[in-house]
C-alpha cells in the first residue's frame, strides 16, 4: 500500500530532528497554521495597491503568497493559489459574520478579546433568529480581526444596484401605474384633511 501511495506522490512524510528542510509538496493537508495565515495577511496589507483589483485579489498576490510560504516554511505543505484563495475566503466569512453580529443593535463589542458581547437571553434568542453560525462570535474571539478589518473592511457593496440575496422584505419595483395610484392618494387624503 506504501509503495502504491508513494508512486501517486502521497506518500505521508515524517520529519526528524535531523532534517531540516524535508520536502512536503505532496501532502495534502489544507490546515494553515497561524503564522501562515498572519504571513499571507501581512503580505496583502504591505502590498495592498499592488494585489487589489476591483473583484478582489490579483493573481499576482495569490503567486507571491505561495512563493513567500514556500520559502519561510519549508517543512510544511506547499500552498497552491486556489488553496491561498480559499483560505483567503474562508476568513474574510469569518470576518463578515462577526461585523454582521457587530452591527446589530443589542450587541456590545469587546475591544480586546475581539468579540460580540450580549445578554445570555439575547445571545439564545439572536442564535436562533440568524443561526447557530453566529454563535462562536459571542464565544470565541475574531482571529486576525484588525488585519481584516484593515483588508476587508471597506469593501462591502452598498447602494441601489447591489443583488442583496438574502432579504426578508423584497423593495418594491415602482411603475407608472403605482406612481399615479401613490398621487391620487395623497390627493385624495389632503382633500379630505381639509374637509
Amino acid at each position: 500500500m506504501e509503495d502504491d501511495m508513494a508512486s501517486r506522490g502521497n506518500s505521508p512524510t515524517v520529519v526528524s530532528d535531523e532534517e531540516e528542510n524535508v520536502d512536503v509538496s505532496s501532502s495534502n493537508s489544507s490546515n494553515y497554521s497561524e503564522d501562515e495565515t498572519i504571513l499571507a495577511l501581512d503580505l496583502l496589507l504591505a502590498n495592498i495597491s499592488t494585489y487589489m483589483s476591483g473583484n478582489g485579489f490579483k493573481k499576482k498576490a495569490l503567486t507571491d503568497i505561495s512563493d513567500t510560504l514556500k520559502k519561510k516554511y519549508p517543512n510544511r505543505p506547499v500552498r497552491s493559489e486556489s488553496s491561498i484563495r480559499n483560505r483567503l475566503g474562508h476568513i474574510k466569512r469569518v470576518y463578515e459574520r462577526y461585523e454582521f453580529v457587530r452591527g446589530r443593535s443589542g450587541v456590545g463589542w469587546d475591544d480586546e478579546e475581539k468579540k460580540a458581547t450580549a445578554e445570555a437571553e439575547f445571545i439564545k434568542r439572536f442564535i436562533e433568529e440568524h443561526g447557530a453560525k453566529y454563535k462562536n462570535c459571542f464565544e470565541k474571539t475574531c482571529p486576525y480581526y484588525g488585519r481584516l478589518a484593515l483588508l476587508f473592511g471597506g469593501n462591502k457593496a452598498t447602494g441601489a444596484h447591489v443583488l442583496h440575496l438574502k432579504t426578508k422584505n423584497k423593495p418594491k419595483k415602482s411603475t407608472a401605474s403605482s406612481a399615479t395610484a401613490a398621487s391620487s392618494s395623497v390627493t385624495t387624503s389632503s382633500a379630505t384633511s381639509t374637509l
